[in-house]
């Protein structure tokens, strides 16, 4: 969690692990995201690709029915958009 970018202006985090910050109470599943050093996440696909190339075992899943706190509105829509643009297809 602690994990920064070097060369980005004010240190960006390149992780971002979601649930509970105690390791004990996270279970056998860790929920994160990868960012560049721009703060943009990277697409998951593309994490879990690179993870496999280096004999790192990862998979992609949807997370269905999350509760979104008001200060993560943009995340919420674009999760709702993702969820419609799949369901349509």
């Amino acid at each position: 969690m602690s994990l920064r970018h070097p060369h980005s202006g004010n240190g960006v985090a390149a992780v971002r692990i979601y649930g509970p910050k105690v390791d004990f109470d996270r279970g056998p599943a860790v929920a994160f995201n990868v960012f560049d050093w721009k703060g943009e996440k990277i697409d998951p696909a593309l994490v879990q690709k690179l993870a496999d190339r280096n004999n790192i075992s990862l998979s992609v899943g949807n997370l269905q029915h999350i509760w979104f706190p008001d200060k993560h509105e943009e995340e919420k829509v674009k999760a709702s958009e993702t969820v419609r643009s799949k369901k349509n297809r």
